[in-house]
């Protein structure tokens, strides 16, 4: 088993490697000549490349990926997205951190300081892998996903939006508000169908996906944009803003403080 695993995993690095070995070579016979000790290097090193992808794809698929399936089992066992998009969160954001391609990328580009380019890029990543998983979860199809993702992205690009001049922590802090309300509203039928049969709001579960995801999404990219625009010692104030507010909104609500009402149009 293992042996026909590694000819698969020799095939496929092959398969990646040889293009480009190929290409170089004839560049270097023709219009590129490479002295003789860089290109041996280069041969060399292309060896060592064909192996290492070799036994670390073996690895991936013999360890990494059984341990992958069973951790994403458990996690879906609990049933509950707010775990689930945490954990997914800070999975994606921990690996990209230790991720040493974007380590070395950092160090390469001069203009911006390598812990801000690491944390933008782990953030996103563990951003959009929560993403991922709701749209898996509500069932969004991926084409609608992009195309809004898109849109949102090329907005300040066809406007020329000034946004380091809207950079403040009120700003930021309400659009935090916002998105969990607009997150939020998406379990209210599941957890509270009485109320929501007698809500002034109500509507199908597909609108109220839409808006809700659409809204929450909106203000996650404002409150991004917004915060890398931050100095640090803003930026560190406004984090422990936010999970102190989120740590007391949860002991007040686990303590039976915050208690839903019959219906807030009648308040």
């Amino acid at each position: 088993m293992y042996r026909s695993k590694l000819n698969e995993k020799l095939q496929e690095s092959l398969a990646a490697v040889l293009p480009i070995l190929a290409i170089v070579l004839i560049l270097s016979f023709t219009i590129a000549p490479l002295p003789t000790s860089v290109l041996m290097a280069f041969l060399f090193g292309a060896v060592l490349l064909v192996v290492g992808m070799m036994f670390f794809s073996l690895g991936a698929e013999l360890a990494m990926s059984p341990m992958g399936e069973r951790v994403g089992a458990c996690i879906t066992k609990t049933r509950r997205v707010g775990i689930m998009l945490t954990l997914g969160f800070l999975l994606g954001f921990l690996i990209t951190i230790s991720e040493p391609d974007l380590q070395v990328l950092a160090n390469q580009v001069q203009a911006v300081p390598n812990m801000v380019l690491i944390v933008t890029v782990a953030v996103g990543v563990g951003l959009f892998l929560c993403f991922a998983m709701l749209r898996m979860l509500l069932s969004v199809p991926l084409n609608t996903m992009l195309v809004g993702f898109y849109i949102v992205g090329l907005i300040p690009i066809l406007t020329g939006l000034q946004i380091s001049m809207i950079a403040d922590t009120a700003v930021v802090l309400s659009n935090i508000l916002f998105a969990f309300i607009c997150f939020g509203t998406v379990f209210i039928p599941q957890r509270m169908p009485e109320l929501w049969e007698v809500s002034a709001f109500r509507c199908s579960k597909s609108k109220l996906y839409l808006k809700s995801i659409l809204g929450g999404v909106s203000c996650v990219v404002m409150v991004l944009v917004l915060f890398f625009q931050m100095s640090m010692p803003q930026a560190v104030i406004l984090v422990i803003i936010t999970i102190v507010g989120i740590l007391f909104a949860q002991l007040r609500y686990r303590s039976g403080a915050v208690k839903p009402v019959k219906s807030y149009e009648k308040l």
